[in-house]
């Protein structure tokens, strides 16, 4: 799922809705501002797809923090490490 970046900028500000209710209907639209901030989110309601992918977005804002300490704390083997622990034991 990739949406289409609108910046909203002096020069962009008067432009014409329709050229973003289009860019919405066909896969939709994130809105930020000159300096990369999220301002909104255009996207059909019918795309489930769409609609799906901005709730997970939403969710992994919503608790970034949380997710960043669970990743520092995460111990463990990586996958490399556990296929070669599969591959010594296989033999």
């Amino acid at each position: 799922m990739s949406l289409q970046t609108f910046v909203l900028s002096a020069e962009t500000a008067s432009m014409p809705v329709e050229g973003l209710i289009k860019q919405a209907a066909s896969g939709g639209v994130e809105v930020r501002d000159e300096r990369g901030k999220l301002i909104a989110y255009v996207v059909s309601p019918e795309d489930r797809e769409a609609m799906a992918y901005l709730d997970a977005c939403q969710d992994f804002d919503k608790h970034r923090e949380e997710i960043a300490a669970a990743l520092q704390r995460r111990g463990g083997v990586t996958t490399k490490e556990l296929l070669e622990n599969v591959d010594k034991a296989a033999r």
